[in-house]
């Protein structure tokens, strides 16, 4: 089983007739047992045409509800599920699906363009209510098949995020059910109460793909744009008392410059929560200012699943002018130099992380996946990050941040570009260079 499979169903037992999803400010929505339904349905028409265990989904659908039903109903037959997002140029999603290799691709036929790859193709139009989505996604009569392929056993997995590409190509990282279980479990756990959240990134992106089933497990409701835009994003954020508001730093930015943001009700809001990129200083003192909110920076990549370093909301500003925060609880932190081996604090190096929400490897690429060395004693490297930083205020080698002990944070302006090795029993290594 799946873990999203899983948690969809909790969810719709624990809340029920609460909202789960809502397109933008609505007035369609669905409820937990409603998204739970719609994804059944969808599923037992998924397996009616083969699609099971182990299978590669391709989804080339835009931001809306639809993407999460689909998404939904691929983890119940057990597929892997990749997201091909609407804002990729054709040349770039014919790339991504030649590297994916998908079984099957469900997308809108305006998407559904170019040379596709050869699997089952169900063209689906968008669900307008309810009703539609009660009986699975709208499936158009244009489809082409060829025969299912037996399953393939990935040991769980559960879903392929494409990287951004900032170091060229994207590659995709593979996530199981366990490392899925984890994200989760750490997002949570300072979580007391149901929220409403937007989302600000790409239902393809890292910080959704990984994240969905905690989003479900904890009851928030997630309000989706078909495109962020800051106007609209703040009309939201205001008028559905949104507290915590989630993006990159460009997007904070683009709030800051909507026209009369004084006359906004932000009383809601409580935290900001980015990353992505650097936070100018002058950024962050401005949000907190015009929000009255506290601020608070992650670091992560893609492999490691979203989930890295942070400053706490009440660091001090020298904290949060000029790093990315301490390890988060359960993530372990060591410096390394090129071979591999430990060197002191203060010196130029790579600092590696590992836990329990690192990928397991590169889709479809075993030379990416290879490339990073072991260490004696040590779960292989599975990502890498270049950084621009100074050497100064890195952790020690040796130090394990497993709690809120840690007590050195880690210096800013990291650029990412990322390698990897297999899997091991234990969970994986991945690393960040300095230069």
């Amino acid at each position: 089983m799946t873990f999203l499979s899983f948690a969809v169903r909790k969810a719709a037992r624990d809340h029920g007739p609460a909202t789960a999803l809502v397109a933008a400010r609505g007035p369609l929505s669905l409820s937990f047992q409603q998204l739970n339904a719609a994804s059944e349905a969808l599923a037992a028409r998924l397996a009616a045409r083969g699609i099971g265990q182990g299978q590669v989904a391709a989804l080339l659908l835009p931001a809306s509800l639809d993407y999460v039903v689909a998404y939904c109903a691929l983890a119940k037959v057990g597929a892997v599920t990749a997201g091909v997002g609407a804002h990729y140029s054709p040349a770039e999603r014919q790339a991504m699906l030649a590297q994916l290799r998908p079984d099957l691709v469900i997308g809108t036929e305006e998407l559904l363009t170019g040379r596709l790859p050869d699997a089952q193709i169900i063209p689906v139009r968008q669900a307008e209510d309810r009703r539609e989505f009660a009986a699975g996604l709208p499936m158009l009569g244009r489809e082409r098949s060829r025969a299912v392929p037996k399953a393939r056993s990935h040991d769980e997995p559960e879903t392929i995020v494409f990287t951004s590409g900032t170091s060229g190509l994207p590659k995709g990282a593979l996530f199981g059910a366990k490392q899925i279980a984890a994200i989760s479990e750490m997002d949570n756990r300072a979580q007391a109460a149901p929220m409403p959240l937007l989302v600000a990134t790409g239902l393809n992106h890292v910080g959704f793909m990984t994240k969905l089933a905690g989003h479900l497990l904890a009851g928030n409701r997630l309000h989706i744009m078909p495109r962020w835009r800051a106007r609209e994003a703040l009309d939201l954020i205001c008028d559905e008392g949104v507290p915590v508001i989630g993006g990159v730093a460009a997007q904070v930015a683009l709030l800051l410059g909507v026209p009369g943001l004084g006359d906004y009700r932000t009383g809601d809001i409580k935290a900001l929560i980015i990353g992505g990129g650097p936070s100018p200083a002058d950024l962050v003192r401005r949000a907190r200012e015009s929000f009255g909110a506290a601020y608070s920076i992650r670091y992560s990549s893609t492999e490691s699943g979203g989930l890295g370093t942070l400053t706490a909301f009440d660091a001090s500003d020298e904290e949060l002018f000029s790093t990315v925060g301490r390890p988060r609880a359960g993530t372990e932190v060591s410096l390394r130099d090129e071979t591999g081996k430990e060197i002191p604090a203060g010196e130029t190096g790579e600092i590696w992380i590992r836990s329990a929400s690192v990928m397991s490897e590169y889709w479809h690429d075993p030379a990416a996946t290879r490339r990073s060395p072991r260490t004696a004693g040590c779960a292989p490297v599975i990502w890498a990050c270049s950084t621009t930083s100074t050497a100064s205020g890195w952790p020690d080698a040796a130090t394990t941040c497993s709690s809120a002990a840690a007590t050195t944070s880690i210096p800013r302006r990291w650029k990412p570009f990322c390698r990897s090795t297999p899997r091991s029993a234990r969970w994986p290594w991945s690393r960040a260079r300095t230069r």
